[in-house]
């Protein structure tokens, strides 16, 4: 089942993550920054800068959860 709700600003530490995770998945831990370096970074920073301070008619943020468990 699946489920979604609005963004809430408890997100935004979520969604720093996994950007961080989108942008450095292929690096091994040898070179991989750490997530602040990684995320201060000229072609990364911007994409989270004002996020939940600024949004546009265009921002959409749909926060969803899945649960795996199986009817009985």
């Amino acid at each position: 089942m699946t489920s979604y709700r609005p963004y809430t600003p408890n997100d935004y530490q979520f969604l720093r993550e996994m950007l961080f995770e989108a942008v450095f998945w292929s690096r091994t831990d040898a070179n991989r920054p750490s997530l602040e370096e990684g995320l201060s970074y000229d072609y990364t920073k911007h994409i989270l800068e004002r996020f939940g301070t600024c949004f546009s008619p265009r921002d959409l943020t749909l926060p969803c959860s899945l649960s795996l468990s199986m009817p009985r």
